[in-house]
């Protein structure tokens, strides 16, 4: 699954346990987030402020592992996860 959260900020919490794509039985085995990281002078956009505050969710429930984070001069962060808390994603990686 590829995000741009510039246009899809709202759909990250979904993607926490417990989230509506939980409720639906729906496995995200990876993932490609794309997240704007400024506006003016150094300022956060409030859709990279949701980003970070899903990534801190995300490690924290110990349900995605991020792969590589890489940034695109100061203005993009693109980064990668993996599910590692579901049996059918872990073995398709590491099994």
């Amino acid at each position: 699954m590829s995000i741009n959260v510039d246009a899809e900020s709202d759909s990250l919490m979904a993607l926490l346990k417990g989230g509506s794509l939980d409720e639906f039985g729906i496995r995200v085995c990876q993932l490609q987030i794309t997240v704007p990281i400024v506006r003016h002078f150094s300022k956060l956009t409030s859709n990279a402020q949701t980003a970070f505050q899903f990534i801190k969710l995300a490690l924290l429930s110990e349900r995605y592992f991020i792969l590589k984070a890489k940034t695109i001069g100061v203005s993009q962060l693109t980064f990668y996860a993996i599910n590692v808390e579901d049996y059918e994603c872990r073995q398709r990686y590491f099994e």
